[in-house]
């Protein structure tokens, strides 16, 4: 980018979606049964690369509260044409808060394994996946069979890595961030211009098969036109909605409802106050706050 359109082009829309990002989520903190939640107990930017960690991990809405802030910085991204990729693994920190010192092992491979992404993703380790598919979706783990759905926050991929010499393996299946669910296809179709092969090639291959999950989506009665459709979504402990127009195009952005949203309390903004039919109900919530399809 900084070869196409110079340095203060590059610095004016980083410094926007830095700025955004730090207010919406790297900062923000969440209620949840009367506490208040950091969204990171660490949160770093130096250059190009970004640094988080999580708050307990024993605690779900902690975790889906990490990956919903991730998600949307990811988001946030793409609508500032800035791809990034990583992954997300569990270890034990040393956080020094007075010298501003965080250190763990896990940085290490970590480190090592994001230049082998071949594709703009954040992917999740093998010691991550049951603790957020845990958090995420009850309790369910990789061993259970969770129902493939687009509208999943996470979902599985072979991911495309560089080719390793030792093990001659390129690619590898592995559970990722489902981060473009809510951006637009004329934003997917901007950013990939700022890719290069073979990332292009395989990201733009990523995003055909995401679109091809069949996911639900509710109808709009004909009073909230031009929203024709409302697609959600959601985790054990939050949701996060978008509309749609006729064509399927977003109309209102994920943003106005901040992933995520205690199930307990759900928006009641008066422009998703949907009327659902009885016989043909998509969602209830239940009294431990977990949704209930």
């Amino acid at each position: 980018m900084i070869e196409k359109n110079g340095i203060e082009y590059v610095y004016e829309r980083y410094s926007k979606f830095i700025d955004e990002a730090k207010t919406k989520a790297f900062y923000g903190t969440t209620t949840h049964k009367n506490q208040e939640k950091e969204t990171f107990l660490v949160s770093d930017i130096v250059s190009d690369s970004m640094l988080f960690v999580s708050n307990d991990i024993d605690d779900a809405f902690s975790v889906n509260n990490f990956i919903g802030a991730i998600h949307y910085i990811l988001e946030l991204g793409l609508e500032y044409n800035f791809l990034f990729r990583g992954a997300i693994t569990v270890g034990d920190i040393i956080y020094d808060t007075n010298r501003s010192i965080f250190l763990s092992k896990e940085f290490i491979s970590l480190a090592k394994f994001e230049p082998k992404l071949e594709i703009p993703i954040c992917v999740i380790f093998d010691e991550a996946k049951d603790i957020i598919t845990k958090s995420m979706y009850g309790t369910k783990t990789m061993e259970e069979e969770i129902i493939l759905s687009g509208d999943l926050p996470i979902i599985e991929y072979n991911i495309p890595l560089k080719k390793d010499a030792e093990t001659n393996v390129s690619n590898k299946v592995m559970w990722c961030l489902n981060y473009t669910f809510f951006t637009s296809t004329n934003t997917l179709d901007n950013v990939i211009d700022f890719l290069i092969e073979n990332k292009k090639s395989n990201f733009i291959e990523y995003i055909e098969y995401v679109k091809q999950i069949p996911y639900q989506l509710v109808d709009l009665e004909d009073n909230y036109l031009p929203l024709k459709y409302l697609q959600i979504m959601k985790s054990t402990t939050g949701l996060r909605i978008s509309f749609l127009d006729e064509k399927m195009s977003v109309c209102q952005t994920s943003d106005h409802y901040p992933f995520p949203v205690p199930f307990i309390a759900p928006p009641n903004h008066e422009d998703i106050k949907i009327d659902y039919d009885p016989s043909t109900q998509i969602f209830s919530f239940q009294a431990s706050g977990r949704w209930k399809d």
